[in-house]
């Protein structure tokens, strides 16, 4: 149970959510218990985001999901069945996503303490300071 596991519902524009109870929310870090209410959640500011479509392999996951469709298409595979292949595909390329940014920020932490014993920026030009 729990949201360790989430699952798509469904796509959409505007949301209605009637919770006919209280229960607990947390948002931002701020945690309280929601009394009954209606959520109402509406699409604003659309914005592009940009991200890798890579996984570890160069496997394009774009690509992954084309030849998915024309697998279901063609009737070589089931709805569910490319469902389940696309989200373990997307779950992968989401973890080595998620160690490669750790990888880089632990580099970047080291950089950042190497620095820090030299007592300075690490710049050129010999000032000393470290922001």
């Amino acid at each position: 149970g729990g949201v360790e596991k989430p699952v798509r519902i469904c796509q959409a524009r505007n949301v209605k959510v009637i919770m006919d109870k209280g229960f607990p929310m947390h948002v931002d870090g701020e945690p309280w218990e929601q009394p009954a209410c209606t959520i109402d959640i509406k699409l604003r500011n659309k914005a592009l985001m940009l991200r890798r479509t890579a996984d570890a392999r160069g496997m394009s996951i774009v690509k992954m999901n084309d030849t998915l469709e024309w697998a279901f298409g063609n009737e070589i595979i089931s709805s569910t069945q490319r469902d389940e292949i696309m989200a373990e595909a997307y779950r992968r390329a989401e973890k080595e996503r998620v160690i490669s940014m750790a990888s880089q920020r632990s580099s970047s932490l080291g950089n950042l303490v190497g620095r820090h014993r030299r007592g300075r920026s690490g710049g050129s030009d010999g000032s000393g300071d470290f922001y």
